[in-house]
C-alpha cells in the first residue's frame, strides 16, 4: 500500500503495528480461484481480487458468486505455526472469560490444509432450493476490534483488519458475515477462526461471497454447537472509498483554502457492511474498539475519546476507548483537516467539542455549545440517565442529508450551521442529540406498519426540548398541528378525487406520524418523564423494545388500559381514523368510524366534544359506532386540535358552524378551530365522502352556495372552484372543473 511519501509499506505489517499484534501473512501454494455463476454471465461489472493482493480483471454479472478454496500439491510443505494474541478488550459480561481473551493461541495451519483438501466441497448454496439463513440467527457479536488505515488523502481504498469475538447461538457448520461488494480481499489466507474454549483453530473449507445477499459465507470443517465462543480474525481486507454508501467525503477545490477535507463513516442509515465485515443489523449490540492509521497532516475522531495517539514520521495512529455495547449503525469515525475546534464542558462534566470550517467565526458558533449543553441537561431529566460517554463531538460538514448521529459523534450539514436563525437548524441538531439516548441507551424495534417508531419518539422529544427556544416561540402543540396537517395531505391527494387517495409517506413524515401519537398520549395522560424513566430502567442497553412492551409500560405508568389501546391501535396501522359526527335536534349525537385507504382497523380515540356554549365533554370511542347525549345547536370535535384524525359532520352542523364563524363576537369556538373543521369538509367533498343520499343533496348545494366567498377566507383552495357552478366560477377554475370538479358526486352542475 502506498505511504504518504509515495512509497509502499506492507499492509499486514501496518495492521500488526496498530495494536502490536502479530498478524500472520500466509501465502499458500497452488491456490485456485473458482468463479461460479448461478446464471449465464451477461454483463460486466466488478473485479475479483486474488489471494495474493493483485486484482483479477475478470468482470462478472450481478448474480456472480465467488468461491475461494485451497488446494495444494506439495504434501511435504513446511509446517507453519502462527501465534494469536491476547484480546485487548475484556468482555465484562462473561464470568469465565474464554481462553481467547486470556492467553496467546497457537494453531497448526497445516492441519487446516489437509482438512480442506480431504473434506468434500460443500456447495449446498448452489442448489436452487437452498435457503440462506439470517446472519443473526447463527451468531451473536460481542466485540469488534477494527483497524483502518488510510495511506494518503488521495487513496482510493482503505486497508483494514478486524477481530470479531462472537457467540454461536444455533448449531452450525457455517458462519455468515455481512460484507457488501465494496469490501474485497476476503481470502481464506487472511481468515482465522479459533474456538475460545480450548484455543483450537477451526478449519475453513471455503470462503464464498454471495454478492446479491451482501454476505460472506465461511464453510467450516466441523459443526459448532450452540454456546460456543469464537474469535474470527481477518488479517487484511480492502474497502473502496469512492461510490461507497457507507462513507462520505468532502474534497475542497484548490481555490477553497478555508474548506476542510473530510472522510467519514455513514453507517446510521446503511450500516457498516460497506466498510468492514460484521453482523450488521439494528438489534445486535456489541462493543467496538477502533484504531485509525492516517497521514499526520490529518486529525481523527471516533465514537469515544482517544486512549492513545502515536506518530512515526508522517504516519499517526489513534486508538479510541472501547464503546458500550451498541449496534453497528452507531459506530463511526472521521478523518479531517483544516477545521476549527471549539470546546467546553457541560454542567455535568461532559466534554463538548464543536468542529467547524475556517470560513466561520468561532464566536458565531458559541450557540452550538450552549444548545447542546441545554439539550444534555433536558435529556438527562427526561430519561433519568446521564449522557452515557465522557465526550460528545459535533461536526459541521458537507452531507447529502441534514444530519447524522452516531454514539458520541454528531454531524450536521454545514449549510444549516451557517444559518442558525432558522428553526430547522435547531431541529436537526437537537434531533441528533436525542438519538444519543434513543438509538443507544434505549432502542425501539421497528413495527411492520410503523418502521419509524424510534424516530417518532426522537422527533417528539425534539419538539419538547425546542419548545423552550425563546427566539422561535414554537410550542409542541404548534409542531403537532403543523405535522398533522402536512401528514394528512401526504396521505391523500387533493388533486385526484378517489377513495382518500394514495399514500406517499416520506421518512420524515413517518417519524412525525409516530411523534403525533406520543403527543396525544402526553396530552391525555401526562407522565412522559415517568414513562421514559420506566422504559430506560427496564430496557436500557438491552435488545430493542417492542411496540407491545412499550404499550404495556404506558398502561402501567398511566394506570389506564386506554393509553395502551390508543397507542396500539395507532401503531398497528399505517393509516389514520376518519370520524363522522351527526347531531340531532333531540340532543342525540352519533359518532362513527370509517375505513381509510382500504384499512379496516378500528382506532381507540380520546375525543373532546365542544358545544355552542364552549362547554366540553371528553369520551373515548373504540368501536365503529357510539351514541350519546350532548344537547347543543351544534358540536365540534377536537376543537383544540389534539387528535390525529379527520372529522366530518352532517350538513346541518356545518351550517351552524358557518353561522358561528360569521358571528365572531358571540361565537364561543375559536376561528382556527372552525377553519380546521371546514378544511376537513373540503377534503371529504373532494374525495366523495359526504352523505349524498335523499334530501341531503339539496342541503349540501344550499350550504355550498351560502359559503360563497368564505371558501377563500377559510383556505379551502380547490373547493372554491368546485363548490360553485362551472358558469359561476372564476376563469382560473376552468381546468380544475374539467379535471376534478366534474367527477365529484356533489358537484353543483349535477343538480
Amino acid at each position: 500500500m502506498p505511504n504518504e511519501e509515495g512509497g509502499f509499506v506492507s499492509a499486514n505489517a501496518t495492521f500488526a503495528s496498530l495494536r502490536d499484534d502479530p498478524v500472520p501473512f500466509i501465502v499458500e501454494e497452488n491456490e485456485t480461484i473458482f468463479l461460479v455463476a448461478t446464471e449465464a454471465t451477461t454483463s460486466i461489472s466488478s473485479s475479483i481480487p486474488s489471494t495474493t493482493g493483485s486484482t483479477l480483471g475478470t468482470e462478472v454479472s450481478e448474480k456472480l458468486i465467488t468461491t475461494i478454496t485451497h488446494g495444494t500439491t506439495n504434501e511435504a510443505m513446511d509446517k507453519f505455526e502462527g501465534q494469536g494474541t491476547e484480546e485487548s478488550n475484556k468482555i465484562e459480561d462473561l464470568s469465565n472469560p474464554p481462553i481467547c481473551l486470556l492467553e496467546e493461541l497457537r494453531y497448526n495451519k497445516l492441519d487446516c490444509q489437509f482438512a480442506s483438501r480431504t473434506e468434500d466441497f460443500n456447495a449446498d448454496w448452489l442448489n436452487p432450493s437452498f435457503s440462506l439463513p439470517e446472519v443473526s440467527s447463527l451468531i451473536r457479536p460481542i466485540n469488534y476490534d477494527l483497524n483502518i488505515t488510510l495511506a494518503n488523502k488521495h487513496a482510493p481504498i482503505l486497508y483494514g483488519s478486524i477481530r470479531i469475538f462472537l457467540e454461536v447461538i444455533n448449531n452450525t457448520s457455517s458462519i455468515l458475515l455481512h460484507a457488501d461488494r465494496q469490501i474485497s480481499d476476503l481470502d481464506m489466507e487472511q481468515i482465522t477462526i479459533k474456538n475460545c474454549a480450548n484455543g483450537k483453530t477451526i478449519c475453513i473449507k471455503s470462503v464464498t461471497r454471495l454478492i446479491d445477499q451482501k454476505v460472506v459465507l465461511l464453510s467450516l470443517s466441523e459443526e459448532l454447537s450452540k454456546g460456543t465462543f469464537l474469535l474470527v480474525q481477518i488479517a487484511n481486507f480492502e474497502t473502496e472509498i469512492r461510490s461507497n454508501p457507507g462513507l462520505f467525503q468532502q474534497i475542497p477545490s484548490k481555490w477553497e483554502k478555508d474548506r476542510a477535507w473530510v472522510l467519514g463513516s455513514f453507517f446510521e442509515n446503511v450500516g457498516a457492511k460497506n466498510v468492514f465485515p460484521s453482523v450488521d443489523n439494528h438489534f445486535n449490540r456489541a462493543s467496538f474498539h477502533l484504531c485509525l492509521q492516517y497521514p499526520s497532516s490529518l486529525n481523527a475522531r471516533g465514537n469515544m475519546p482517544e486512549e492513545s495517539k502515536t506518530s512515526s514520521g508522517s504516519v499517526t495512529t489513534s486508538c479510541f476507548t472501547k464503546t458500550p455495547a451498541t449496534t453497528t449503525h452507531q459506530y463511526a469515525f472521521i478523518l479531517f483537516d483544516n477545521m476549527q475546534i471549539l470546546t467546553s464542558n457541560s454542567s455535568s462534566g461532559i466534554e463538548i467539542e464543536v468542529l467547524v470550517g475556517k470560513h466561520l467565526e468561532l464566536t458565531e458558533c458559541q450557540w452550538i455549545i450552549s444548545e447542546v449543553n441545554s439539550g444534555l441537561q433536558k435529556m438527562e431529566t427526561l430519561t433519568g440517565v446521564p449522557f452515557p460517554i465522557p465526550k460528545l463531538t459535533v461536526i459541521s460538514s458537507a452531507l447529502d442529508v441534514d444530519g447524522m448521529s452516531s454514539l458520541g459523534l454528531i454531524l450536521v450539514k454545514e449549510t444549516w450551521i451557517e444559518y442558525p436563525k432558522y428553526l430547522l437548524t435547531h431541529t436537526i441538531l437537537i434531533r441528533q442529540l436525542v438519538h444519543q439516548w434513543v438509538s443507544n441507551v434505549l432502542m425501539l424495534c421497528k413495527g411492520h406498519d410503523n418502521p419509524c417508531f424510534q424516530d417518532g419518539l426522537t422527533t417528539y422529544l425534539e419538539w419538547v426540548i425546542n419548545a423552550d427556544l425563546a427566539m422561535f416561540n414554537v410550542s409542541a402543540h404548534k409542531r403537532f398541528i403543523e405535522a398533522k396537517q402536512k401528514l394528512l395531505l401526504s396521505y391523500s391527494s387533493e388533486k385526484i378525487p378517489q377513495d382518500v387517495g394514495s399514500s406517499s409517506i416520506t421518512r420524515d413524515d413517518c417519524a412525525e406520524r409516530s411523534a403525533l401519537i406520543f403527543y396525544m398520549l402526553e396530552y391525555n395522560f401526562g407522565s412522559l418523564r415517568n414513562f421514559l424513566h420506566k422504559l430506560v430502567e427496564k430496557f436500557a442497553w438491552g435488545p430493542c423494545t417492542s411496540i407491545e412492551n412499550t404499550a404495556k409500560e404506558l398502561s402501567e405508568i398511566s394506570n389506564s388500559p386506554i393509553a395502551k389501546e390508543i397507542f396500539s391501535s395507532y401503531m398497528g396501522s399505517s393509516s389514520y381514523p376518519l370520524i363522522k359526527a351527526e347531531i340531532f335536534t333531540n340532543g342525540s349525537l352519533v359518532i362513527t368510524q370509517e375505513s381509510v385507504q382500504g384499512n379496516t382497523e378500528l382506532f381507540t380515540l380520546p375525543i373532546e366534544l365542544s358545544n355552542d356554549q364552549g362547554e366540553t365533554q371528553r369520551l373515548v370511542i373504540g368501536s365503529t359506532r357510539l351514541v350519546t347525549q350532548f344537547p347543543s345547536n351544534f358540536i365540534i370535535l377536537d376543537a383544540e386540535q389534539r387528535l390525529f384524525a379527520r372529522i366530518i359532520y352532517n350538513v346541518e352542523n356545518y351550517r351552524q358552524l358557518k353561522d358561528c364563524y360569521q358571528s365572531p363576537t358571540t361565537c364561543k369556538i375559536s376561528r382556527e378551530s372552525l377553519k380546521n373543521a371546514f378544511n376537513d369538509l373540503c377534503f371529504a367533498f373532494l374525495v366523495n365522502r359526504l352523505d349524498n343520499s335523499g334530501t341531503n343533496v339539496h342541503a349540501w348545494y344550499s350550504l355550498f352556495e351560502n359559503l360563497g366567498n368564505l371558501t377563500s377566507e377559510l383556505g379551502l383552495r380547490d373547493c372554491e372552484c368546485c363548490m360553485k357552478r362551472q358558469k359561476d366560477s372564476a376563469p382560473k377554475c376552468k381546468w380544475i372543473w374539467r379535471d376534478k370538479c366534474s367527477k365529484l358526486s356533489l358537484a353543483p352542475q349535477k343538480r
